[in-house]
């Protein structure tokens, strides 16, 4: 993988491209738009044109979605050498021997049904855990019922900053994200990753995260990434 990487993309020493605080912390800016542009790309299919027009069609598609791609590398990584960039990187060998090295020829560049999941189970023909698919609005209420009831709430949601206003990437890279919360999951941009508990809010990573293991989660992030409530199933309505 790293011999590919180098032949396709070249390698310069770090004083010539820094490291930036994104380049250590990739994770958010990886699939901000990829997912969305995949999505994207494969709606634009129309089984009554011909191939070549569906590849024409995708290919100009491509330049566009890249072009935002490009957009968000430079404002998060900065701007790349130039493939004709020179310099002369010097540097001593364990032996104590000065070296240097120039460039060489580089080139850079909802309805509510029961459901269960296949191989959840952690017992051979054990008990299958079996999930209702219900709106937001039911988890919510089911929520509140159930803290008014002494009682804890056992949820699974997709990690993270838990308020989704938290980075104003649109306004940052003048995009607009316009993936629903069905069709993150449908591209895997978004999966129910970790599970805590709601007192309101107990952090499951000890009291060393949030305040002494506490953190408050945003409305906005719950409807998007909350992905499963679990409470006594006297508690939601026949209709929830």
């Amino acid at each position: 993988m790293f011999v590919n990487l180098l032949k396709t993309c070249g390698l310069v020493p770090q004083p010539v491209y820094p490291k930036s605080y994104q380049s250590s912390n990739s994770s958010p800016i990886n699939t901000l738009k990829l997912w969305e542009h995949a999505l994207s790309a494969s709606l634009q299919t129309d089984p009554s044109i011909s191939p070549e027009s569906v590849i024409s069609t995708l290919r100009a598609r491509k330049e566009e979605l890249m072009r935002e791609v490009h957009t968000i590398m430079r404002g998060t990584l900065g701007v790349s050498p130039n493939p004709d960039t020179t310099f002369t990187w010097e540097y001593y060998t364990e032996g104590g021997n000065r070296r240097s090295l120039s460039p060489s020829s580089t080139t850079l560049g909802v309805t509510t049904v029961s459901y269960t999941l296949d191989e959840l189970g952690n017992i051979w023909r054990g008990r299958l855990v079996l999930y209702v698919n219900s709106e937001i609005d039911g988890l919510k209420q089911a929520i509140v019922r159930s803290i008014k009831a002494g009682q804890p709430v056992f949820f699974g949601y997709d990690v993270g900053t838990m308020d989704v206003d938290d980075f104003e990437y649109e306004q940052a890279f003048n995009i607009t994200l316009g993936l629903t919360k069905t069709q993150r999951l449908q591209t895997n941009q978004s999966a129910m990753t970790h599970a805590m508990v709601i007192s309101s809010v107990e952090n499951a990573w000890s009291d060393e995260s949030g305040v002494k293991g506490f953190d408050v989660m945003s409305e906005k992030w719950f409807d998007q990434f909350v992905y499963q409530v679990v409470v006594h199933r006297s508690l939601p309505t026949k209709e929830q």
